[in-house]
This record gives C-alpha cells, sequence and structure tokens, in this order.
C-alpha cells in the first residue's frame, strides 16, 4: 500500500513539473515574440507567438497578438485564422470581435 502511494505521489509530482516547464517555456516564446516584435522583427515575432500556440493551444491572447500582428504585416488570411480562433475560444467574450 505504502509503495502504491509513493508511486502515485512520484507520478503527479512528474506530471506537474512537466506542466510547469511547458508553461514557462510558453512564456519565454510569448516575451521573445514580444522582443522581437518591439525590435522590429514581425517574422520572428510570429515565429515565437506560433510556438506558443503550438505548445497552448488555448492562449487566447497570444491568438490576439497573431491576428493582429498579420493584420499590420498585410496578411488578412492569416489574420483571419488566428481572429476565428480567438472567436472558437471564447465566442462569449465581447472583445473577441475586436481587431
Amino acid at each position: 500500500m505504502k509503495l502504491t502511494l509513493w508511486v502515485a505521489i512520484v507520478y503527479c509530482l512528474t506530471l506537474i513539473s512537466g506542466v510547469a516547464r511547458a508553461t514557462s517555456q510558453s512564456y519565454a516564446n510569448y516575451m521573445q515574440g514580444l522582443v522581437e516584435e518591439r525590435a522590429g522583427r514581425p517574422a520572428k515575432a510570429l515565429e515565437a507567438y506560433e510556438k506558443v500556440v503550438a505548445e497552448d493551444p488555448q492562449a487566447l491572447e497570444v491568438y490576439r497578438d497573431i491576428a493582429q500582428l498579420h493584420l499590420r504585416l498585410g496578411h488578412p488570411d492569416a489574420a483571419l485564422r488566428a481572429a476565428e480562433k480567438v472567436r472558437e475560444l471564447a465566442p462569449q467574450e465581447p472583445d473577441s470581435f475586436l481587431f
């Protein structure tokens, strides 16, 4: 019984640490995107933002950033795809319809 409890605890800690790593990596990628965007490197910013949404498909704010950046770059189709994802993730939120 004690061994089973120990195995369960180790398993849970492993899962938690994996989530924390993914979250911290997503945050690092998001921050990298912000830095690249502010430095005038929009393609690099988009790369970083795309990594974030690949790691965290529920990253609503990042999809908003992607949509806005694509609009500024003159990529309306890509902007629309990102905006549709925002609407899909938060259909009741009024900001989901503002770009």
